[in-house]
């Protein structure tokens, strides 16, 4: 997918989720899922640089520049169906557009850990079928997986405040935080976030090989303790609540001694969960992006996208 293309991939989901002021109504229409619709509007607005939808627990809504841009895309959403019907005589054949070769590996969850981050190292973009969500998306290949990359890492245990978790929902005997960041963030600016989200009977300091290797590429990664013993649901809330309140308090400067404040980028959040802790990841994405569970703060907006895959820590980490 081009670039210049890429921005209007998100033009019918938008269409239809205006129309029905439902993600899930849209992705019916369409036969994906309501997440798939959800990601496609938020890429959307996030490449206009503008808000198109009001996005509240009950339903979606237009905004003034929302209203305006629909009739925008009717309008040429009509001209390229009457373009169909009737393309002009001399309009030239369309040329398929060959896909790109790709080299490299996958981590041990089948996922390409270094999407869009400038600081990567890129063979190029290719197109591929999303098996999850059964449409077309694109991902960005590094150079390999298992080095690590040019950042120093720093590595920090602790424990939320009681009474600060309580507040997010976070049980009091799950307080537990791994974080791992570049040396150097100083000097960066906001990055990339990985939340881990521990599987039943593990431990949430076990996924270093994941926090170290992200980390060195320009990541922030938190592994958080997880409330996976009464099932996969608590483990969603657990997930949730420490998402929310890792925002919050590296915001104000209580996390890594403030070292993070003004440095994380709250639209550009990854998921990844590890046996219980996956499904409890699955059940949280859905609350947020099916609009049944608001962020308890506001300092999490539904991010842009997650991942969620059931992970084994590789050979040789803790385990």
């Amino acid at each position: 997918m081009s670039a210049m293309a890429e921005p209007f991939a998100g033009v019918l989901p938008f269409i239809h989720t205006a129309d029905s002021q439902s993600f899930r109504r849209a992705a019916e229409r369409l036969g994906v899922t309501p997440a798939a619709v959800s990601k496609a509007v938020a890429k959307l607005e996030e490449d206009l640089g503008v808000k198109l939808l009001h996005r509240t627990s009950r339903h979606v809504s237009l905004t003034r520049e929302g209203t305006v841009f629909l009739e925008r895309c009717r309008d040429a959403v009509a001209s390229l169906g009457d373009y169909r019907i009737n393309p002009p005589l001399d309009a030239p054949a369309p040329t398929p557009e060959t896909p790109k070769s790709i080299s490299g590996s996958l981590d041990s969850g089948g996922v390409m850990l270094n999407g869009s981050h400038p600081q990567s190292h890129f063979n190029g973009p290719v197109t591929f079928a999303d098996r999850d969500e059964g449409q077309l998306d694109q991902l960005y290949m590094v150079s390999d997986t298992t080095a690590l990359g040019p950042h120093a890492v720093t590595e920090q245990i602790y424990n939320l405040d009681a009474g600060v978790a309580a507040s997010f929902g976070v049980p009091g005997n799950k307080l537990g935080e791994d974080l791992y960041f570049p040396t150097n963030i100083a000097s960066m600016g906001r990055l990339p976030i990985v939340i881990v989200s521990r599987g039943n009977g593990h431990d949430f300091r076990w996924y270093d090989h994941i926090g170290n290797h992200l980390a060195s590429h320009g990541y922030v990664v938190m592994s958080h303790d997880n409330n996976t013993e009464p099932g996969p649901t608590f483990a969603a809330i657990t997930t949730l609540g420490h998402t929310d309140a890792f925002l919050d308090q590296a915001e104000a400067g209580a996390i890594a001694g403030g070292a993070l404040v003004g440095h994380l980028d709250s639209h550009r959040i990854v998921w990844i969960g590890h046996s219980r802790g996956a499904e409890g990841v699955a059940i949280a994405y859905d609350r947020l992006f099916l609009s049944t569970d608001a962020p308890s703060t506001s300092s999490m907006p539904c991010p842009s996208l997650h991942i969620f895959r059931r992970t084994s820590p590789a050979s040789g980490s803790k385990n």
